[in-house]
């Protein structure tokens, strides 16, 4: 009934079939361009996925052997000897963390500066993509600030500015610190000597 129904509508009287119109330059420009952008997307997504199965199967299981590039890497930023005690890593589902325990930062005569028993960073591919990280607990911070018989005071080893400079009061330490997207600091302790 089907093959009758086709072959009576292709032959009856007056039937003219379509004429097949080529698509328009526009058609054929915006049908490569959304080819190219469905590749480049399929290509971000594998590249991510490689990166992201790095950090679960090379980074997190082997992060207590990257302690002392770690080190000199904060050491050389933050321009004072900064010393780690341990780092262990979790993996949990797609948000990794790191917990990095007795964390010293020196001042200029190798005394504590900063001391942070406990940081507990946590890592999510949103916080990757900005260099930070999607949660930063630092436990017990034990923070040193001395002022000295010159009248300029260090706190966590790192002078502050005088009030005559024409400075604005932030650092890029600072700064980044303050753009994580959450942080707590938990049972700290501030020591003043003067």
């Amino acid at each position: 009934m089907s093959e009758l129904l086709l072959s009576n509508s292709t032959t009856a009287p007056g039937y003219q079939p379509m004429p097949v119109v080529p698509p328009s330059r526009k058609l054929r420009w915006f049908s490569r361009l959304a080819a190219i952008i469905w590749w480049l997307c399929v290509v971000a997504a594998i590249l991510f996925a490689l990166a992201w199965g790095a950090l679960h199967g090379l980074i997190v299981p082997r992060i207590g052997d990257l302690r002392p590039t770690l080190e000199n890497r904060l050491t050389s930023m933050l321009g004072v000897p900064v010393r780690i005690g341990a780092i262990t890593a979790q993996s949990n589902a797609l948000a990794p963390s790191f917990e990095l325990t007795d964390v010293r930062l020196k001042d200029t005569l190798g005394r504590d500066a900063l001391v942070l028993q406990k940081v507990i960073a946590t890592v999510s591919p949103r916080s990757m993509l900005q260099l930070g990280f999607e949660q930063l607990v630092i436990e017990q911070p034990l923070l040193d600030v001395r002022r000295s018989p010159q009248g300029t005071i260090t706190v966590a080893g790192f002078a502050l500015p005088s009030q005559q400079a024409d400075t604005t009061g932030s650092s890029p330490a600072t700064d980044w610190f303050f753009s994580q997207r959450e942080f707590a600091i938990r049972s700290g302790t501030v020591n003043w000597t003067d």
